[in-house]
């Protein structure tokens, strides 16, 4: 049954694949700015740029373009990338584990520390500890990732020495120095995340710790620890669960500003430097990555519920 129902939600993916498909197509081509005269400047002969034009399909109507498009991405044909003159494809595929060990290492930073902390504050409702670790939420909200990755820079990379602030290695090749260089970027990217999932896995905890099952179980006596790591925890974990998943695509995007702070070659600046050269192939290939990641992490989650709460049936 799970796995018809995931082969059923696969499928509910591809009109709202289309849908987003057809939009950033659409903006795109309304956006101002031509992709041939940027790629090959205000110079260039007037011929040269119309047989580049020619060359990618540009002279035709849009609807035709548009129909050209997606029997190319039927088949799995991107288009080739204007200002890397290579499929684009093979572009994102290159950059893909870079930002995929970005968000992931920033997820599990976000994770590792908003889960625990948050039932530690919730334990403690009140109390100083409590306090502190709702101030340190705030804070994690409130400041913005690039102000956060500067402060990092500047105390651990350049003031202490303590980690690298630029470049990347692959986790392949060293995983001890991909790890370290990871670091400063996971931490600045998750940082967002891990004071937004904290005050939620609080106010969660919190709610079911009041519930009556849980006050029954206390009054026949079982120990603390059970009746919150076995009664508590798996209700209370349901809402942040949902946060965790949707928060993913935010940090995708928001991979951009930090690669590109840090010198990481993924595909957030792999984006940036598209939207600058308006390289309509490229930006289309990023957006359907994009997407397609986010409703994937969607379905994740909605598996992720009925695994932790047996209450939830697959339909």
């Amino acid at each position: 049954m799970r796995t018809e129902y995931i082969i059923n939600r696969l499928i509910q993916v591809l009109p709202v694949m289309l849908g987003i498909i057809t939009l950033a197509f659409v903006m795109l081509r309304l956006a101002p700015g031509d992709p041939i005269t940027i790629y090959m400047g205000v110079r260039a002969s007037e011929e040269d740029l119309q047989y580049l034009r020619h060359l990618y399909g540009f002279d035709k109507p849009i609807y035709l373009q548009y129909i050209d498009y997606l029997k190319r991405i039927a088949v799995g044909d991107f288009g080739t990338s204007i200002s890397y003159q290579k499929p684009v494809f093979d572009i994102i595929l290159k950059r893909l584990p870079v930002t995929l060990s970005l968000v992931l290492y920033s997820l599990g930073f976000s994770v590792i520390v908003a889960i625990p902390a948050g039932i530690y504050s919730a334990l403690h409702k009140n109390r100083i500890s409590d306090h502190i670790v709702r101030f340190i939420s705030l804070i994690g909200v409130s400041i913005p990732r690039f102000f956060t990755a500067i402060l990092l820079i500047y105390m651990l990379g350049y003031y202490l020495e303590i980690l690298p602030i630029s470049g990347y290695v692959p986790l392949r090749e060293d995983f001890v120095k991909g790890s370290m260089h990871l670091i400063l970027p996971a931490v600045s990217l998750g940082g967002a995340l891990m004071g937004y999932t904290m005050r939620v896995m609080r106010s969660s905890m919190l709610e079911v710790l009041g519930e009556n099952y849980i006050k029954a179980a206390r009054a026949f006596g079982l120990q603390e620890k059970v009746v919150v790591w076995r009664y508590a925890l798996r209700n209370a974990l349901l809402p942040v669960i949902t946060i965790i998943g949707l928060q993913f695509s935010t940090l995708l995007g928001g991979s951009i500003i930090i690669e590109e702070i840090f010198g990481i070659e993924g595909i957030g600046r792999l984006t940036y430097r598209a939207l600058l050269a308006r390289d309509y192939p490229l930006i289309q290939g990023v957006v359907i990555y994009y997407s397609f990641l986010f409703l994937l992490s969607v379905i994740i989650v909605d598996v992720l519920y009925a695994i932790i709460d047996p209450r939830i049936k697959y339909e």
